[in-house]
C-alpha cells in the first residue's frame, strides 16, 4: 500500500465532515514531456447502514459539485469526479441504481456489507482496483510504473497510418494518419463517423492486410455460393472495381504490410486470397492468430443475437494453435466416453433382450409332445416309417428327422403332381373321344411328311438366288478394273521411269508454290503490323506532343489544388477550435441547467422552523452573502432560543414533578398540624416558627414560588420566538426576490449558451460544408489532371516536373521507334518482291508440264497416289485380280446348272402352301401330345388306369399333409437350440457389460484430465479474471458482475464454449437469456479485450475494435472510458478504434484529452472518399 501514498494526496474537507475523505489521484504519470499530467478526484464516504445513504447522498453529491466541482478549472479533472459509498449493510438494487446510475458531479461507486471501521488505505486499495488499475497482480498496484500485460521484453510496434486504394467504400487513394500533434504515434485512435460513412471498411481493411481476407464477407460469400449472388467487385469500391486495389499498414518501426486485392475475373469476385506484397513476415502464416486483436462489429453483433456455442468454440480453438492437441485429446477422449456409454447401453438392452427370449424360449416347451404325436400318426398311415422322438433327443437328432419328413413331402408331393398330371390327361381324352384322337394322329403324320417336302424345296430356290447375286457382284468387279488396267498398260508403253520423274518435278513446282505463298502471306502480315504501329506511334507522338503544350494548363491546375489544400487546412483548425469551443459551451450549458434545477428543488421556507442543512446549502450558493449572513443570524438565533425552550421544559417538566411530591408533602403536614395546633415546628425541615398560624402561612406560600418564575422565564422566550418570526417574515419576501431573479440569469445564461451552440454549429455546419465543396473541387482538379496522366501523392511541385521529362523522354523514344519501324517496312517490301518474281518461274515450269495433255492425266493420276506406288507392280496386281474374278464366274455358272428344277418355281407360292399344312398340323397339336402316352392303351384299359390313379392321390394328400405339419413345426428345434445359447450369450453379455464399465470409469477420468488441462489452457487465453476486471469497469449489470466460461458438448456431441456471468451469491446465468442488448455488448467486448491484452508473440501491439460501444448509457460509456485510460496508462497496448456515437466520441475526448495522453480523434465526414 505504501506505492499508492506516492500517487493519492489526502485533502482538507472545509466543513469537517465525519467519515468523509477527500483525495486528489495523479493521473497520466508515465506522461512523455510534451504531455501534462492531471488529477482525479476522489471523495468516500462511510456509512453505518443503508438508511444513512438514503438520506444521505444527495446531499454529498450537490456538496461536491458546489464546493469542490464548480472551483476546479481543468475541464478534464471536472470530468473525473469520484464518490464511493462504504456502506455497512447490503444495499438493495434499486437504490443502487438510482446512486449509481445518477450521472450528475461524479461518477458514484457503492461498496456495501463493509465495516465502517475499516482502515482508510483499505478502502483506498478497493477503489483503485475498481476504478483504476487494470492488473493480474493484486498486491502490486504502483500507477508509476508500467504495468505491462505483454511479456515481450521488445519495444512495442504500432500502427503508424492505414492507407486504402479503391478499397470497398473508399474510391481512390485515402489515408489515415495516426500522428499527434508532436509527430509521436498516437497510443489511442477513435474514430467518428456516421453509420454508413466507412468506418467499417477501414477495419475490414485492417483484417485483409492482416490476414489476406475479411472473414465476415468471406462466410457471406460461401453461404451463398450457390445462389450466385457474389460477384464482382465486393473487396474493390464497385466505381473503380477495374482499378488497383490495397490496403497498406505503415508501422513505427518504419515497416509496412501491404496487400493488393486481386482483379475482378469474369463471372468470379475479387475475395481469392493472394500473399501480401510486404510485410510476410509481420504477418505470418496463421492468418486466425490476428482474431485476438481485431474485434470486428459483427462479431458483437452475432454474441448479441445469440451466437451459437458451437461456433464460439470453432472460433476460440482456431485462435489456440498452441493447444491444438489439447484440444483434440478433449474431442476424442470424449468421442470414446460417449462410444462406450454407447455400447453399455446396448450391451444393457441385449442383456434385457436375452432375459425375454428365455421366458418365451420356456413357454415352447408343450410343443414337443405335440410333434411326437405327429410322427406316430405318420408311421401307422404310411410305408415310410419316421424315427421316434423325445425329449432327450438332441437338436442334431431332431434336424435329421425334420429333413428326412421334409425328403418324404418332396416325394410325395412330386408324387402327387405326376398322379394328377396323368389324371387331367386321361379326362381329356375321355372328355374329346377316344376314337377322335386315334384318328387325329394318323392324319398328323401324313401332314409332316408333306411340309418336309415343301421346306427342301424352298431352301434349294433361296440357295440358287443367293449364288445368281454373287455372278452380278463379280462382273461390277470386273466392270471397274478394266479402265485401270487399260491406263496403266499406257503408262508402261509410254514409260514408267519417264512418267516418275516428270511427276516429280510437277510434285516439287507444287511445294515451293505453297511455301512461297505462305512466307508471302506472312510478309503481308507483318507489314500491316508494323503500319499499324505506325499509325499508333504517330498517334501517341501526337499526344504527346499535345500533353507538353498544356504544360502551363496543368501548372495552372496544380496552383489551384495547392490553395485548396491550404484553405482545407484552415478549416480543419477552424473546426477544431469550433469543436473546443462548443465542449466548453456544453459544460457551461450543463451547469446552468443544473443550477436551475437546484433552484427549483430549492423552496424557501413560510417559516424559520422549516429550515435544514440541504436548503441552507442552496440558499448559500445563491442569495449572496449580506442576504445569507442575516438569515442565518436569525436562523442561529432561532435555534439558540429553541434550545433554551427545550431546556427550560425540561425544567418544568422536573419541576412539575417535584411540585406533585411536594403537594403530596404538604396536604400530610397541613393535616398533621391541624391535628396538632400545640406544635409550632415544620414536620418536613424541622424549622422553629414563633407560633403555629406562621407555620401554616409558610407551608401555603412553598408551592408558588419555583413556578411562577419559570412561567415568567417561558412566557419571555415565547416572545423572542415570535419577534424572531417577524424577523425573518420581514426578511423572505426579500430573500424569495432573489431566487427568482438568481432563476432568471441562469435561464437567460442557458439560453444564450444554447444560442451560441446553435451559432457555433451552424458554423461548424458550414465549415463542414466548405471542407465538402474544397474536397469536391480539388477532386474536380484532380480528376483534370488524371487526363494528363498525374496522379498526385505528395502534391509537390516536383512531381509535375517528373511528370513533364518523363513526356520528353517518352517522345524521343516513339520517334525512335517509328524510324526504326520505318526501316522495317522497307526491308519487307523487298522480299515480298524477290518472292513475287520466283513464284511467277514456278507458274511457267508447271506450264510446259501441263501442255502435253496424255502425259499430264497421268501425273495427274499418280498425284492421288502414295508415294512408295509402283505403277508396273500394280498393273500385275490388277491383272492377278481379273483373272480370279473371271474364274470365280466360270465356277459359278457351272453351279447354277444344278439348280435347273426349282428354276421355274415360285418361292412365295410354295411358303404360302408350307404355312397352310403347318396351321392343320398345329391345330391338334394339344390333343397328339395328351393321347401319345395312351396311346397303346385300349378305351376300356385307359378307363381302369384313370380310376387307380384317383385313388392314389387321395393317399398321397393325406401322406403330405401329415409331412407338412411335422416340417412346420420349430418350437421343440428352437427350445433345444436356444436354451444354451441364450444362456451362454446371456452370461458373455454380463461380463462383457462388467468390463465395459470399468473402461467406462477409466475413459471418464481420461475425459476429466483433458478437459481439466484445456480448461486451464482456457483459462490462460481467457484470463478470466482480467476479464472481469473489464466488465466490472463498465459496469453493465447490477447483480451478474462476474464472468465465467465452461466447456462442453450439445446434445450432437459437438465441442461448444459457454459464456456465464454469476452474481456474488454464486447463481449463474446465460447471458443471451437474459440481459439486455447492452449487457450483452458488454459481455463479448469484455471477452474480447481480454483476450487481446494476454495475447502473446504478436508482430504488433495494436488492438482494433470496429465500433465496440452500442446501446450504453451514460453509465456505461464513463466506465468504458476509464476502462480505456487504465489500458493507456498501465500497459503497452495501442488501442484503435470506432464510434457512431458522437455523445460517446465527446466522452472521450473530453476524459482522455490530447493535451494530456497520446491520443488522436478524427472525425470522418460526408465525402471523405
Amino acid at each position: 500500500m505504501g506505492r499508492v501514498e506516492n500517487i493519492w494526496e489526502k485533502q482538507k474537507i472545509e466543513d469537517n465532515m465525519q467519515k468523509f475523505h477527500y483525495f486528489k489521484r495523479k493521473m497520466n504519470s508515465k506522461a512523455s514531456e510534451d504531455k501534462k499530467t492531471y488529477f482525479a478526484h476522489i471523495f468516500i464516504a462511510f456509512e453505518n447502514s443503508k438508511k444513512n445513504l438514503d438520506l444521505d447522498w444527495e446531499y454529498i453529491n450537490e456538496y461536491v459539485a458546489v464546493h469542490y466541482q464548480s472551483k476546479t478549472e481543468a475541464l478534464i479533472e471536472r470530468s473525473n469526479f469520484y464518490i464511493c459509498f462504504f456502506v455497512g449493510e447490503n444495499v438493495d438494487i434499486q437504490l443502487k441504481e438510482e446512486i449509481e446510475g445518477n450521472t450528475f458531479c461524479a461518477k458514484k461507486y457503492i461498496f456495501d456489507n463493509i465495516n465502517c471501521n475499516t482502515d482508510i488505505a483499505q478502502a483506498i486499495y478497493a477503489v483503485e482496483k475498481r476504478i483504476f488499475i487494470i492488473s493480474q497482480d493484486e498486491t502490486n498496484i504502483d500507477s508509476n510504473a508500467n504495468i505491462s500485460l505483454n511479456t515481450d521484453d521488445k519495444s512495442p510496434v504500432y500502427v503508424e497510418s492505414i492507407s486504402l486504394e479503391n478499397f470497398r467504400y473508399y474510391a481512390g487513394k485515402k489515408e489515415l494518419s495516426f500522428l499527434t500533434s508532436g509527430n509521436r504515434t498516437a497510443v489511442l485512435v477513435v474514430i467518428y463517423a456516421k453509420n454508413g460513412m466507412g468506418k467499417t471498411s477501414i477495419f475490414d481493411g485492417v483484417e485483409f492486410a492482416l490476414k489476406g481476407q475479411v472473414d465476415r464477407i468471406k462466410e457471406m460469400v460461401k453461404r451463398d455460393i450457390k445462389d450466385n449472388k457474389w460477384k464482382g467487385a465486393i473487396y474493390h469500391n464497385r466505381e473503380h472495381a477495374k482499378e488497383n486495389s490495397s490496403v497498406c499498414i505503415k508501422l513505427d518501426n518504419g515497416t509496412e504490410v501491404v496487400r493488393n486485392v486481386v482483379s475482378v475475373a469474369n463471372d468470379r469476385d475479387d475475395c481469392r486470397a493472394v500473399p501480401a506484397i510486404k510485410g510476410n513476415e509481420i504477418v505470418g502464416d496463421d492468418r486466425e492468430l490476428w482474431n485476438q486483436l481485431i474485434l470486428p462489429h459483427y462479431k458483437i453483433d452475432n454474441f448479441v443475437s445469440a451466437r451459437k456455442p458451437t461456433d464460439q468454440y470453432e472460433e476460440w480453438s482456431a485462435s489456440t494453435a498452441s493447444l491444438k492437441r489439447e484440444q483434440e485429446e478433449f474431442i476424442s477422449s470424449h468421442k470414446i466416453l460417449v462410444k462406450k456409454e454407447k455400447e453399455k447401453n446396448d450391451l444393457e438392452k441385449n442383456i434385457e433382450q436375452k432375459r425375454g427370449d428365455l421366458e418365451k424360449l420356456e413357454n415352447k416347451r408343450g410343443q414337443i409332445l405335440e410333434f411326437q404325436a405327429l410322427i406316430s400318426y405318420y408311421n401307422k398311415v404310411s410305408e415310410d416309417k419316421l424315427p421316434e422322438f423325445c425329449e432327450e433327443n438332441s437338436p442334431e437328432r431332431y434336424d435329421q428327422l425334420k429333413n428326412k419328413a421334409a425328403n418324404y413331402a418332396y416325394i410325395y408331393k412330386e408324387k402327387r403332381k405326376e398322379n394328377k398330371e396323368e389324371i387331367e390327361k386321361i379326362e381329356y381324352i375321355f372328355e374329346v373321344g377316344y376314337k377322335v384322337c386315334v384318328e387325329n394322329k394318323s392324319n398328323a403324320e401324313m401332314l409332316e411328311r408333306e411340309i418336309g417336302k415343301l421346306e427342301l424345296e424352298i431352301q434349294r430356290i433361296q440357295e440358287r438366288e443367293l449364288l445368281l447375286e454373287q455372278e452380278k457382284n463379280i462382273k461390277k468387279q470386273l466392270e471397274t478394273l478394266q479402265p485401270e488396267i487399260v491406263l496403266y498398260k499406257k503408262i508402261k508403253i509410254y514409260g514408267t521411269d519417264k512418267t516418275l520423274k516428270k511427276l516429280d518435278i510437277y510434285k516439287n513446282l507444287i511445294e515451293k508454290e505453297q511455301a512461297y505463298n505462305n512466307a508471302l502471306d506472312r510478309l503481308n502480315e507483318q507489314k500491316k503490323i508494323v503500319e499499324q504501329h505506325q499509325s499508333e506511334l504517330m498517334q501517341r507522338i501526337e499526344s504527346i506532343n499535345q500533353k507538353k503544350k498544356c504544360y502551363p494548363v496543368v501548372k495552372e491546375y496544380f496552383k489551384n489544388i495547392k490553395e485548396i489544400l491550404v484553405a482545407y487546412s484552415e478549416e480543419i483548425i477552424k473546426q477544431e477550435k469550433y469543436s473546443k469551443k462548443i465542449l466548453e459551451l456544453s459544460e457551461k450549458q450543463e451547469k446552468c441547467q443544473y443550477q436551475l434545477k437546484q433552484l427549483d428543488k430549492i423552496k424557501l421556507p413560510l417559516s424559520i422552523s422549516e429550515w435544514d442543512n440541504k436548503i441552507q446549502l442552496g440558499i448559500q450558493q445563491n442569495i449572496g452573502e449580506p442576504w445569507y449572513s442575516q438569515v442565518m443570524d436569525i436562523r442561529n438565533h432561532y435555534i439558540r432560543v429553541q434550545e433554551r425552550i427545550v431546556d427550560r421544559q425540561k425544567i418544568l417538566e422536573g419541576q412539575k414533578c417535584k411540585e406533585r411530591k411536594l403537594e403530596f408533602a404538604l396536604a400530610e403536614a397541613r393535616k398533621y398540624i391541624v391535628d396538632h395546633q400545640e406544635i409550632c415546628e415544620c414536620p418536613l425541615c424541622h424549622t422553629q416558627f414563633e407560633s403555629w398560624n406562621n407555620l401554616i402561612q409558610k407551608v401555603s406560600e412553598l408551592q408558588k414560588e419555583d413556578s411562577e418564575s419559570l412561567d415568567f422565564e417561558m412566557k419571555s422566550l415565547g416572545d423572542e420566538i415570535r419577534t424572531i418570526e417577524n424577523q425573518y417574515s420581514s426578511v423572505y419576501q426579500e430573500v424569495n426576490n432573489i431566487f427568482k431573479q438568481r432563476i432568471e440569469e441562469y435561464r437567460n445564461k442557458s439560453l444564450r449558451y444554447e444560442q451560441e451552440l446553435i451559432n457555433i454549429q451552424i458554423t461548424l455546419d458550414t465549415c463542414s460544408s466548405k471542407q465538402k465543396q474544397l474536397k469536391e473541387q480539388q477532386q474536380i482538379w484532380e480528376n483534370h489532371l488524371l487526363e494528363y496522366d498525374i496522379k498526385l501523392t505528395n502534391y509537390e511541385e516536383k512531381e509535375l516536373i517528373e511528370w513533364y521529362d518523363k513526356l520528353v523522354d517518352e517522345l524521343n523514344e516513339v520517334v525512335k521507334k517509328h524510324e526504326e519501324l520505318k526501316e522495317q517496312e522497307i526491308k519487307l517490301k523487298a522480299m515480298a518482291d524477290q518472292y513475287k518474281e520466283e513464284l511467277k518461274a514456278f507458274g511457267n515450269e508447271k506450264a510446259q508440264i501441263e501442255k502435253e495433255p496424255e502425259l499430264f492425266g497421268y501425273v495427274q493420276n499418280l498425284l492421288t497416289k502414295p508415294s512408295e506406288f509402283e505403277p508396273e507392280k500394280y498393273l500385275e496386281e490388277l491383272i492377278a485380280e481379273e483373272v480370279k474374278l473371271n474364274q470365280s464366274s466360270y465356277e459359278l455358272k457351272k453351279k447354277l446348272k444344278t439348280y435347273f428344277d426349282v428354276s421355274q418355281l415360285a418361292v412365295s407360292k410354295l411358303k404360302a402352301v408350307c404355312s397352310s399344312k403347318k396351321e392343320a398340323l398345329k391345330s391338334g397339336e394339344v390333343l397328339r401330345k395328351k393321347f401319345a402316352a395312351f396311346a397303346s392303351y385300349s378305351e376300356e384299359a385307359l378307363q381302369e388306369k384313370l380310376n387307380t390313379a384317383k385313388k392314389m392321390d387321395e393317399k398321397y394328400a393325406n401322406q403330405q399333409n401329415i409331412l407338412q405339419r411335422i416340417k412346420e413345426e420349430n418350437g421343440a428345434r428352437e427350445y433345444f437350440k436356444k436354451i444354451n445359447e441364450y444362456m451362454n450369450d446371456l452370461n458373455k453379455a454380463q461380463m462383457k457389460l462388467v468390463i465395459q464399465e470399468k473402461e467406462i470409469e477409466q475413459q471418464r477420468e481420461k475425459f476429466k484430465k483433458a478437459k481439466t488441462i484445456l480448461e486451464a489452457g482456457l483459462k490462460a487465453y481467457f484470463d478470466q479474471q482480467l476479464i472481469n476486471e473489464i466488465y466490472k469497469k463498465i459496469n453493465p449489470h447490477e447483480i451478474m458482475r462476474e464472468m465465467k466460461y465452461e466447456l462442453s458438448f450439445n446434445d450432437n456431441e459437438e465441442p461448444q464454449l459457454i459464456i456465464k456471468t454469476s452474481s456474488e451469491q454464486g447463481d449463474s446465468y446465460r447471458p443471451e437469456g437474459y440481459f439486455s442488448t447492452a449487457q450483452l455488448n458488454a459481455v463479448a467486448f469484455s471477452s474480447f479485450l481480454g483476450r487481446a491484452l494476454k495475447s502473446k508473440k504478436m508482430a504488433l501491439q495494436s488492438i482494433f475494435i470496429d465500433d465496440p460501444v452500442g446501446h450504453f448509457d451514460d453509465i456505461n460509456i464513463l466506465g468504458f472510458a476509464d476502462l480505456i485510460r487504465s489500458i493507456l496508462e498501465l500497459t503497452d497496448y495501442q488501442i484503435i478504434m470506432s464510434t457512431h456515437d458522437e455523445k460517446v466520441f465527446r466522452i472521450l475526448q473530453r476524459k482522455l484529452n490530447q493535451d494530456y495522453y497520446p491520443a488522436k480523434f478524427i472525425r470522418l465526414e460526408e465525402g471523405d472518399e
